[in-house]
């Protein structure tokens, strides 16, 4: 009928007029609801199975994207590591390369110190061999030689305070130049006075005399 609800007094008062039309229909009639249990039954079961499938689909998708994110965050966690360690690699060939260039720049200065000090030897050594030359120094010489002491011991003022060995060339050198001061002021004395006056204020001149 039209009504909401399916009757089945009335479906059966409608389709089947007579007890005996009844009877005779009961084997299809029984056949006919027994198939359309079985479609219904089916379409239940189809349906429950579809929705426990979908469950499984979608247990299975969470399960995938929780095991992708868990990936994910372990490749961003790797990455991080690798840039910290890259970092921590460029700090440590940075300090590493300013240690070689420090020590590079630190060993050319003593290379050089040792040069000069060297060149500084060995000028004041042919200053005390022109300044103490007889009968006469050789004052041309001399004054080259002052002049070169004068620059190369200007590079070891600093080390003037603290090693010894610097501080006995620098006296050594002033010794020298005032022997060659006195002598030149002797010659000047011997012009002007004569050789016999003019040593007198030079006593070890006298004594050699």
């Amino acid at each position: 009928g039209e009504s909401g609800g399916f009757d089945p007094i009335d479906f059966l008062n409608h389709h089947f007029v007579t007890e005996a039309a009844l009877v005779n229909s009961l084997p299809l009639l029984r056949e006919t609801i027994r198939e359309r249990v079985e479609i219904v039954d089916n379409s239940i079961s189809n349906a429950i199975q579809k929705q426990a499938e979908l469950a499984d689909l979608t247990k299975q998708d969470v399960a995938v994207a929780k095991s992708a994110i868990g990936q994910l965050t372990k490749r961003i966690q790797l990455v991080q590591s690798k840039a910290v360690l890259s970092e921590q690699a460029v700090l440590i060939i940075t300090r590493d390369m300013k240690r070689l260039d420090y020590a590079k720049k630190h060993l050319s200065k003593t290379i050089t110190a040792i040069k000069r000090l060297h060149m500084l030897l060995n000028a004041v050594h042919q200053l005390h061999i022109a300044a103490t030359s007889q009968p006469f120094p050789d004052f041309k010489n001399a004054a080259n030689l002052i002049d070169a002491t004068r620059l190369l011991l200007s590079h070891f003022d600093t080390y003037m305070p603290s090693i010894s060995k610097i501080r006995d060339i620098r006296d050594n050198l002033k010794a020298l130049n005032q022997h060659l001061d006195q002598t030149i002021l002797l010659g000047f004395r011997i012009v002007g006075i004569g050789f016999s006056k003019a040593i007198q204020n030079y006593p070890q001149l006298s004594n050699n005399n």
